[in-house]
Formats: structure tokens, sequence, C-alpha cells
């Protein structure tokens, strides 16, 4: 079996709550976990480690994984929104050890928006919609019900993955790609808006992004196994 190594996010706890709901945890969404675990993963839980530790720790696990996803959560450091540093930095570390080893490496929501962000490129609010539109991108009520369209590059490597150029995601996330970062190709984009919607790394073996939650796609979404069959192929090589 393949070791998938899956950062964690950080679930705050409540101090008003009892036992050990007062304290924060890492922690891997269940439905991201169940979905790897469909295709034949064995999923690692990668905690971020104190910086004066990090990159021992960041190198040891890309040692021992064979692919890394980068799951969403809390808006990043650079964004002037987030809080969550220690994730942040031990996060860049781990995508700069997996592209310098060719470690395959599939970020999702927040996840995609740390490959843009590590390979130089910016971040923008997004869903300030005026005089009480609908928002595009997340929908707080709906959530992991919540979706858009979205469009893909004719030709590019996701669409030949998917075996589609077009069709919904589960989406929820406030904040997109600006600026593009350095060697990354744009693949697919929301076409009510031109939200940058996934990218990859040209010049790695497998490393992409996608800003969607395919874990929590349904039948009338995209589908989701070509994409995590695609990873497991690529942490077989």
């Amino acid at each position: 079996m393949q070791i998938i190594g899956v950062s964690t996010r950080l679930v705050r706890g409540d101090p008003q709550a009892r036992g050990a709901r007062r304290k924060d945890q890492w922690a891997i969404e269940q439905a991201l976990a169940d979905w790897l675990i469909a295709h034949g993963a064995l999923v690692a839980a990668i905690p971020p480690a104190p910086r004066h530790s990090a990159m021992q720790i960041a190198s040891s696990w890309i040692g021992r994984i064979n692919a890394l996803v980068l799951q969403g959560g809390e808006d990043i450091t650079v964004t002037g929104a987030g809080a969550d540093n220690r994730r942040d930095d031990f996060e860049l570390k781990l995508l700069g050890l997996a592209l310098e080893r060719g470690i395959p490496v599939l970020g999702i929501c927040r996840g995609m928006q740390l490959i843009n962000v590590a390979l130089g490129g910016t971040l923008r609010r997004v869903d300030c919609a005026p005089d009480g539109a609908k928002p595009v991108h997340s929908d707080a009520e709906r959530y992991e019900r919540h979706t858009h369209p979205v469009q893909l590059s004719r030709g590019c490597c996701l669409a030949q993955i998917l075996h589609s150029t077009e069709g919904d995601v589960c989406s929820m996330h406030g904040h997109a790609i600006d600026t593009i970062g350095s060697g990354l190709e744009v693949e697919a984009w929301c076409p009510q808006d031109d939200t940058i919607e996934a990218i990859r790394v040209k010049d790695a073996p497998w490393i992409r992004g996608v800003q969607w939650h395919p874990e929590h796609h349904h039948g009338g979404c995209l589908p989701s196994e070509p994409l995590l069959s695609a990873l497991m192929e690529a942490a077989d090589r």
C-alpha cells in the first residue's frame, strides 16, 4: 500500500467544553481520510512540528511517504487573515522538500493556495458579493453541498485525467489566487468570475492543486476518482 501523508489542520478547542474538546487538535477531515483509504492509501497524519525541529522532521516525513496531500483549513498567514503560523511554516517546508525530491503533491483548496504562495504568487479575497448577491465560491449554510461550475483548459493534463473540460465542483473558500506563481500552469477556472480553480507545477513530475474539495464530490460533480487514481499512480513510480 502507498503511504499518503496528509498535513493536518488545526481544530481549535473550546475552553467551555468538557474533557479533550477543550484542547486544540491536529486533524484530518474524515471525508478526506475516507476518500484516500477507499482508494487503497495508507493515510499518515502529519502534524506540524515546532519551528526549531521543523526542517528535520519535515525531511524525515518526505523520506517516508509516497505522496503528500495538503488539505484545506484556515487562511494561510500570507493573506493577513490567518493566525496559524506553525502550520504555514511546516507545510512550506514539506512542499519545498517534495519539490526537491520529486514526491507527488495534491493541494486541496488552502493547499492549492499554499503551492501558489510558495512559488511567489499572491492571493486575493473572493465572494465579496455586492447588494446581497449570492456568493459563488462559498456558502456557510450549504458548506460541502455548495457547488459551482468550472472550465478546464482543453488538452491540459487535468482535462485528460478527468476526461472532461467542464463540470461542477464542491467549493468552500474565501481566498483565491491573484497573481500566479513562477512555473505554474493554470488548468481550470470558474467561468462566472475567472477565479483560478486548478494549477500544476510545469517542471515537476506530479504537483498540482485544485481549489475545490474532491473528497466531497457527489453524483452531480466532476468525478473525484480519476484525480486520486492519478495521484496514486504517481506515488507508485
